[in-house]
Protein backbone atom coordinates (compact mmCIF):
# COMPACT_ATOMS: atom_id res chain seq x y z
CA UNK A 1 0.00 0.00 0.00
CA UNK A 2 1.34 3.37 -0.90
CA UNK A 3 0.40 6.44 1.14
CA UNK A 4 -0.48 9.59 -0.79
CA UNK A 5 -1.76 13.09 -0.23
CA UNK A 6 -2.83 13.86 -3.79
CA UNK A 7 -3.08 12.50 -7.32
CA UNK A 8 0.37 12.93 -8.84
CA UNK A 9 0.95 14.02 -12.45
CA UNK A 10 4.06 13.61 -14.57
CA UNK A 11 6.88 16.13 -14.28
CA UNK A 12 7.95 16.21 -17.92
CA UNK A 13 9.31 19.48 -19.22
CA UNK A 14 7.96 18.86 -22.71
CA UNK A 15 4.48 17.89 -23.83
CA UNK A 16 3.90 14.17 -23.20
CA UNK A 17 3.11 11.74 -25.99
CA UNK A 18 -0.42 12.13 -27.32
CA UNK A 19 -2.90 9.36 -27.92
CA UNK A 20 -5.93 9.48 -30.18
CA UNK A 21 -8.87 11.72 -29.25
CA UNK A 22 -11.78 9.60 -28.05
CA UNK A 23 -15.21 9.91 -26.49
CA UNK A 24 -15.33 8.72 -22.87
CA UNK A 25 -17.54 9.02 -19.81
CA UNK A 26 -16.27 10.78 -16.70
CA UNK A 27 -17.81 11.21 -13.25
CA UNK A 28 -16.35 13.06 -10.25
CA UNK A 29 -17.49 12.37 -6.68
CA UNK A 30 -16.57 14.77 -3.89
CA UNK A 31 -16.42 13.91 -0.21
CA UNK A 32 -20.15 14.46 0.31
CA UNK A 33 -21.66 15.31 -3.07
CA UNK A 34 -21.36 14.60 -6.78
CA UNK A 35 -19.20 17.28 -8.36
CA UNK A 36 -19.71 16.14 -11.96
CA UNK A 37 -22.39 13.57 -12.85
CA UNK A 38 -21.62 10.96 -15.50
CA UNK A 39 -20.79 13.09 -18.53
CA UNK A 40 -19.70 12.20 -22.05
CA UNK A 41 -16.67 14.17 -23.23
CA UNK A 42 -14.40 13.97 -26.25
CA UNK A 43 -10.73 14.44 -25.57
CA UNK A 44 -8.55 16.51 -27.88
CA UNK A 45 -4.98 16.39 -29.11
CA UNK A 46 -4.31 19.81 -27.57
CA UNK A 47 -2.17 19.42 -24.42
CA UNK A 48 -3.38 20.79 -21.11
CA UNK A 49 -1.12 23.20 -19.24
CA UNK A 50 -1.49 23.35 -15.46
CA UNK A 51 0.99 25.48 -13.49
CA UNK A 52 3.46 25.23 -16.37
CA UNK A 53 3.39 21.42 -16.50
CA UNK A 54 2.07 19.90 -19.77
CA UNK A 55 -0.52 17.14 -19.63
CA UNK A 56 -1.71 14.97 -22.50
CA UNK A 57 -5.08 16.15 -23.80
CA UNK A 58 -6.06 12.59 -24.68
CA UNK A 59 -5.36 11.30 -21.17
CA UNK A 60 -7.57 11.08 -18.09
CA UNK A 61 -6.19 14.51 -17.21
CA UNK A 62 -7.45 15.80 -20.54
CA UNK A 63 -10.89 14.33 -19.85
CA UNK A 64 -10.84 16.04 -16.45
CA UNK A 65 -10.08 19.32 -18.21
CA UNK A 66 -13.04 18.85 -20.55
CA UNK A 67 -15.49 17.80 -17.80
CA UNK A 68 -14.66 20.72 -15.49
CA UNK A 69 -13.96 23.30 -18.22
CA UNK A 70 -10.54 23.74 -16.72
CA UNK A 71 -11.77 24.19 -13.14
CA UNK A 72 -9.18 21.95 -11.50
CA UNK A 73 -5.83 22.90 -10.07
CA UNK A 74 -2.83 21.82 -8.06
CA UNK A 75 0.73 22.77 -7.30
CA UNK A 76 4.11 21.77 -8.66
CA UNK A 77 6.28 20.10 -6.04
CA UNK A 78 10.02 19.49 -6.59
CA UNK A 79 10.63 15.85 -7.37
CA UNK A 80 6.91 15.13 -7.49
CA UNK A 81 5.42 17.40 -10.12
CA UNK A 82 1.94 18.72 -10.41
CA UNK A 83 -0.69 17.41 -8.02
CA UNK A 84 -4.47 17.51 -8.32
CA UNK A 85 -5.59 19.28 -5.17
CA UNK A 86 -8.77 21.04 -6.28
CA UNK A 87 -11.68 20.12 -8.55
CA UNK A 88 -14.35 22.80 -8.94
CA UNK A 89 -14.98 24.14 -5.41
CA UNK A 90 -13.60 21.13 -3.49
CA UNK A 91 -10.00 20.95 -2.33
CA UNK A 92 -8.07 17.95 -0.97
CA UNK A 93 -5.92 17.68 0.98
CA UNK A 94 -6.51 20.51 3.42
CA UNK A 95 -4.88 21.04 6.81
CA UNK A 96 -5.41 17.93 8.93
CA UNK A 97 -7.38 16.21 6.15
CA UNK A 98 -5.72 13.07 4.70
CA UNK A 99 -8.28 12.66 1.90
CA UNK A 100 -7.34 12.95 -1.76
CA UNK A 101 -8.78 12.45 -5.23
CA UNK A 102 -8.29 8.86 -6.43
CA UNK A 103 -8.49 7.87 -10.11
CA UNK A 104 -10.37 4.81 -11.37
CA UNK A 105 -10.72 3.79 -15.04
CA UNK A 106 -13.24 1.13 -16.07
CA UNK A 107 -13.89 0.38 -12.36
CA UNK A 108 -10.19 -0.30 -11.69
CA UNK A 109 -8.56 2.07 -9.15
CA UNK A 110 -5.07 2.95 -10.29
CA UNK A 111 -1.98 4.66 -8.94
CA UNK A 112 -1.04 5.84 -12.45
CA UNK A 113 -1.20 9.63 -12.79
CA UNK A 114 -4.16 11.02 -14.81
CA UNK A 115 -1.90 12.81 -17.30
CA UNK A 116 0.01 9.59 -18.00
CA UNK A 117 -3.03 7.38 -18.47
CA UNK A 118 -4.15 7.51 -22.10
CA UNK A 119 -7.82 6.73 -22.71
CA UNK A 120 -9.56 4.53 -25.28
CA UNK A 121 -13.00 5.10 -26.83
CA UNK A 122 -15.77 4.11 -24.41
CA UNK A 123 -13.60 4.22 -21.28
CA UNK A 124 -15.31 5.14 -18.01
CA UNK A 125 -13.32 7.50 -15.77
CA UNK A 126 -14.08 8.11 -12.09
CA UNK A 127 -12.38 10.49 -9.68
CA UNK A 128 -13.48 10.05 -6.07
CA UNK A 129 -12.36 11.21 -2.66
CA UNK A 130 -10.60 8.66 -0.48
CA UNK A 131 -8.26 8.63 2.49
CA UNK A 132 -5.91 6.10 0.91
CA UNK A 133 -4.14 5.64 -2.39
CA UNK A 134 -5.08 2.61 -4.52
CA UNK A 135 -2.83 -0.36 -5.09
CA UNK A 136 -0.77 -0.12 -8.27
CA UNK A 137 -1.56 -3.75 -9.16
CA UNK A 138 -5.07 -5.01 -9.81
CA UNK A 139 -5.93 -8.02 -7.64
CA UNK A 140 -9.43 -9.17 -6.84
CA UNK A 141 -11.47 -11.89 -5.15
CA UNK A 142 -14.29 -11.25 -7.62
CA UNK A 143 -16.49 -9.26 -5.24
CA UNK A 144 -14.28 -6.56 -3.71
CA UNK A 145 -14.69 -3.74 -6.26
CA UNK A 146 -11.26 -4.19 -7.83
CA UNK A 147 -10.63 -5.02 -11.49
CA UNK A 148 -14.19 -4.13 -12.49
CA UNK A 149 -15.88 -6.49 -10.02
CA UNK A 150 -18.88 -5.47 -7.87
CA UNK A 151 -17.99 -4.26 -4.36
CA UNK A 152 -19.74 -6.61 -1.96
CA UNK A 153 -16.88 -6.93 0.52
CA UNK A 154 -16.67 -4.95 3.75
CA UNK A 155 -13.40 -3.24 4.68
CA UNK A 156 -11.28 -4.96 7.31
CA UNK A 157 -10.60 -2.98 10.47
CA UNK A 158 -7.90 -3.57 13.06
CA UNK A 159 -6.98 -2.32 16.53
CA UNK A 160 -3.30 -1.51 16.92
CA UNK A 161 -2.97 0.26 20.28
CA UNK A 162 -4.03 -2.74 22.43
CA UNK A 163 -3.23 -6.45 22.15
CA UNK A 164 -5.66 -9.27 22.79
CA UNK A 165 -5.70 -10.23 26.51
CA UNK A 166 -3.31 -7.39 27.36
CA UNK A 167 -3.30 -6.37 31.03
CA UNK A 168 -2.72 -2.79 32.16
CA UNK A 169 -2.09 -1.24 35.54
CA UNK A 170 -4.24 1.74 36.49
CA UNK A 171 -1.28 4.06 35.88
CA UNK A 172 -0.67 2.71 32.36
CA UNK A 173 -4.28 2.17 31.33
CA UNK A 174 -5.16 3.24 27.76
CA UNK A 175 -6.58 6.65 27.01
CA UNK A 176 -6.08 6.87 23.22
CA UNK A 177 -7.50 4.06 21.09
CA UNK A 178 -5.93 3.55 17.65
CA UNK A 179 -6.25 1.32 14.63
CA UNK A 180 -6.51 1.13 10.87
CA UNK A 181 -8.76 0.02 8.01
CA UNK A 182 -7.78 -1.81 4.84
CA UNK A 183 -8.01 0.09 1.56
CA UNK A 184 -11.50 0.10 0.07
CA UNK A 185 -11.93 1.13 -3.60
CA UNK A 186 -15.30 2.73 -2.87
CA UNK A 187 -14.00 4.77 0.08
CA UNK A 188 -15.07 4.75 3.71
CA UNK A 189 -18.16 6.48 5.03
CA UNK A 190 -18.04 5.62 8.74
CA UNK A 191 -15.78 4.14 11.43
CA UNK A 192 -17.51 3.23 14.70
CA UNK A 193 -16.32 1.97 18.07
CA UNK A 194 -18.02 0.05 20.86
CA UNK A 195 -16.27 -0.06 24.24
CA UNK A 196 -17.82 -2.02 27.11
CA UNK A 197 -16.61 -2.64 30.65
CA UNK A 198 -17.46 -5.35 33.16
CA UNK A 199 -16.56 -5.16 36.86
CA UNK A 200 -17.07 -8.39 38.73
CA UNK A 201 -19.84 -10.53 37.24
CA UNK A 202 -22.78 -8.14 36.96
CA UNK A 203 -21.71 -4.51 36.76
CA UNK A 204 -21.74 -3.65 33.08
CA UNK A 205 -21.15 -0.28 31.41
CA UNK A 206 -20.54 1.07 27.94
CA UNK A 207 -18.86 4.23 26.68
CA UNK A 208 -21.35 6.70 25.23
CA UNK A 209 -20.04 8.90 22.43
CA UNK A 210 -22.88 11.35 23.14
CA UNK A 211 -22.36 11.62 26.89
CA UNK A 212 -18.56 11.20 26.54
CA UNK A 213 -18.61 8.94 29.59
CA UNK A 214 -19.44 5.40 30.68
CA UNK A 215 -23.13 4.58 31.18
CA UNK A 216 -24.80 1.59 32.81
CA UNK A 217 -25.85 -1.20 30.45
CA UNK A 218 -28.10 -4.23 30.81
CA UNK A 219 -25.92 -6.33 28.49
CA UNK A 220 -22.22 -6.14 27.77
CA UNK A 221 -19.48 -7.55 25.59
CA UNK A 222 -20.50 -8.48 22.04
CA UNK A 223 -24.17 -7.50 22.39
CA UNK A 224 -26.21 -4.65 23.80
CA UNK A 225 -24.55 -1.23 23.74
CA UNK A 226 -24.52 0.80 20.57
CA UNK A 227 -21.51 1.86 18.54
CA UNK A 228 -20.51 5.52 18.26
CA UNK A 229 -19.02 7.17 15.20
CA UNK A 230 -15.49 8.61 15.17
CA UNK A 231 -15.35 9.74 11.51
CA UNK A 232 -14.18 8.00 8.35
CA UNK A 233 -10.37 8.13 8.47
CA UNK A 234 -8.73 4.74 7.75
CA UNK A 235 -5.94 5.52 10.23
CA UNK A 236 -8.35 6.14 13.07
CA UNK A 237 -7.82 7.23 16.66
CA UNK A 238 -10.06 8.27 19.54
CA UNK A 239 -9.03 10.01 22.75
CA UNK A 240 -11.04 9.06 25.84
CA UNK A 241 -11.67 11.82 28.41
CA UNK A 242 -9.51 9.96 30.95
CA UNK A 243 -7.52 6.77 31.38
CA UNK A 244 -9.64 3.67 31.75
CA UNK A 245 -10.35 2.46 35.28
CA UNK A 246 -10.47 -1.06 36.70
CA UNK A 247 -12.42 -3.63 34.71
CA UNK A 248 -12.52 -6.12 31.85
CA UNK A 249 -13.03 -4.36 28.52
CA UNK A 250 -14.17 -5.33 25.04
CA UNK A 251 -13.36 -2.96 22.16
CA UNK A 252 -15.03 -3.49 18.77
CA UNK A 253 -14.55 -1.62 15.50
CA UNK A 254 -17.23 -1.55 12.77
CA UNK A 255 -16.59 0.05 9.37
CA UNK A 256 -18.98 0.98 6.55
CA UNK A 257 -17.96 1.81 2.98
CA UNK A 258 -19.83 3.96 0.46
CA UNK A 259 -21.48 0.86 -1.04
CA UNK A 260 -23.11 0.02 2.29
CA UNK A 261 -20.83 -2.92 3.12
CA UNK A 262 -20.45 -3.17 6.90
CA UNK A 263 -17.81 -5.15 8.79
CA UNK A 264 -19.76 -7.17 11.34
CA UNK A 265 -17.84 -10.49 11.56
CA UNK A 266 -15.58 -9.44 14.41
CA UNK A 267 -12.35 -11.41 14.84
CA UNK A 268 -10.68 -11.61 18.23
CA UNK A 269 -7.25 -10.05 18.13
CA UNK A 270 -8.06 -7.94 15.06
CA UNK A 271 -11.21 -5.80 15.19
CA UNK A 272 -12.33 -7.13 18.58
CA UNK A 273 -9.93 -6.88 21.51
CA UNK A 274 -10.57 -8.05 25.06
CA UNK A 275 -8.24 -6.56 27.67
CA UNK A 276 -8.06 -5.86 31.39
CA UNK A 277 -7.24 -2.88 33.59
CA UNK A 278 -6.52 -3.88 37.18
Amino acid sequence: MVAATSVTLLTATAAPAQGTPSTVTIRIEGASTTLVPATSVTTTAAPVDKAGTPCSGTSAGGALEQATRGAWAGTVQPGVGQTVQMILSERHPTSGDPRTFVLSVNSVPTAVSPCALELNPGDTVLLFVSSQAPLADCRTNGRDGFCGTPDRTAPVASITSIREHQRFSRANAPRVLRGGVSFDPAGLVDVKLRLTRVIGTRRCAYFSGIEDSFQRATACGAVGPRFFSIGSAPAWSFALPARLTRGRYTLDVAVTDTQGNVSTAFARGRDRIVFTVG
